[in-house]
């Protein structure tokens, strides 16, 4: 998980008796998915580049860095679903294919065996970041997302104003509180400083 029930009971300000782990790893899941979309694009079944000769096993992405998609905050083989084609684009040929290794920041996918001669192409469904992303930063950003599906979930029932005889009381609006720090938050999660204006654009810094 990118956070745990108790990082989101911290942005909450709750104790473990105020709302348990099942109930608080339901908005986790929520979160992970939704900040998963927001930070990382979904590429399908791209074709790598790299020889298929029989002895390669170097591969490479078109996009990278390859993105975290488990949730366990490292990007390995787990987050890489591979197939080698017999005849590309036949599904009747289609067969998975595992790796031993992957580097990330560069998009290198190393496979466990060569693919033989005869197939037609090696491809990769994955998810990457089109900028680099601060995974220190993940779990908490995580929690406040996880924190404000609660409270919207949970706590609006309760009106924002309301009247006992002659006094009038007000409470604030911590939904909208909590996602104003998770915005915050997810601009610093996300390092602008490897982006440069081109044009009117925002082109990608690679080192």
């Amino acid at each position: 998980m990118w956070c745990t029930p108790e990082d989101v009971r911290k942005e909450l300000g709750l104790l473990s008796e105020d709302v348990d782990d099942v109930t608080l790893l339901h908005y986790i899941e929520k979160a992970q998915d939704s900040l998963r979309d927001q930070i990382s694009i979904y590429v399908f079944d791209e074709e790598l580049a790299g020889d298929i000769d029989g002895v390669n096993t170097t591969f490479r992405t078109a996009h990278y860095p390859i993105a975290d998609c488990d949730y366990d905050l490292a990007v390995g083989t787990s987050d890489v679903v591979l197939y080698k084609w017999g005849e590309y684009g036949s599904i009747d040929t289609r067969s998975t294919i595992a790796a031993s290794t992957i580097y990330p920041d560069y998009g290198i996918i190393v496979l466990s065996d060569p693919p033989e001669g005869t197939i037609k192409a090696v491809t990769c469904t994955y998810y990457y970041y089109p900028a680099r992303i601060d995974m220190g930063r993940l779990p908490k950003v995580c929690a406040l997302l996880a924190a404000y599906y609660y409270v919207r979930a949970e706590m609006l029932l309760i009106p924002e104003k309301w009247a006992h005889g002659a006094y009038r009381f007000e409470r604030g609006t911590p939904a909208e509180m909590l996602y104003s720090e998770y915005e915050r938050e997810l601009g610093l999660l996300i390092r602008r400083d490897l982006y440069k204006a081109s044009l009117g654009s925002l082109d990608l810094l690679r080192g």
